[in-house]
């Protein structure tokens, strides 16, 4: 007959935590405002953590396999417009940017960083930044881009301006502004977590 071990691991707490936060979702129980101070952690990790990797692709990096479109010379030469540059034409050839006045004139123009909002929508505080969103839902929290707040540039809502960019419409290349959490920031979520769990007195 084999000898083998057998270990009791007590799950009370856990169910006792699942409860805890599902109460804290409805609003109810003595858990309220932990569930909410948890959620707000998470959503400000999950922020931060997309506007790192929005700040790399917008660089020309590559995160997770995922790699943003160059820019079109044509939206180049229109952004260099705006900071005070010129463009010449010589006949037959391209036409060709010459440097203004404006030091950021000669700077390599970011991918979707020319007014800076739909990079502002990640600020990880809640800051009513134009296109931040969070929502609690049933089962957790949904954050992204959108709401009713308006882009100047582009007349028309940032979360609207965020599907065009992120699917991919009409001109403009997909590139991607949203991402599964990665293993780190996973990490960051978890340690939240276990901290709400110690509070809660489990």
């Amino acid at each position: 007959m084999a000898e083998h071990s057998t270990v009791h691991l007590d799950l009370g707490p856990l169910k006792r935590f699942e409860r805890q936060i599902g109460n804290g979702l409805h609003g109810t129980g003595s858990s309220v405002r932990e569930t909410r101070d948890m959620f707000t952690a998470w959503g400000a990790i999950f922020r931060g953590a997309m506007q790192e990797r929005y700040l790399a692709l917008s660089a020309g990096g590559t995160v997770g396999g995922t790699k943003w479109a160059k820019l079109s010379p044509a939206t180049i030469d229109r952004r260099r417009i705006k900071a005070g540059g010129r463009l010449r034409t010589k006949s037959g050839k391209r036409r060709r940017f010459r440097r203004g006045a404006s030091s950021a004139v000669g700077r390599r123009p970011r991918i979707l960083r020319d007014l800076g909002i739909l990079f502002a929508s990640y600020t990880p505080d809640l800051s009513r930044k134009p296109g931040q969103y969070e929502k609690r839902i049933i089962d957790g929290l949904r954050v992204g881009i959108g709401g009713s707040g308006q882009h100047r540039g582009a007349k028309m809502t940032v979360g609207r301006l965020a599907v065009i960019h992120h699917e991919g419409k009409g001109r403009n290349p997909a590139r991607p502004l949203i991402a599964r959490p990665s293993r780190r920031t996973w990490a960051k979520m978890i340690d939240v977590a276990m901290k709400t769990f110690q509070r809660m007195g489990n």
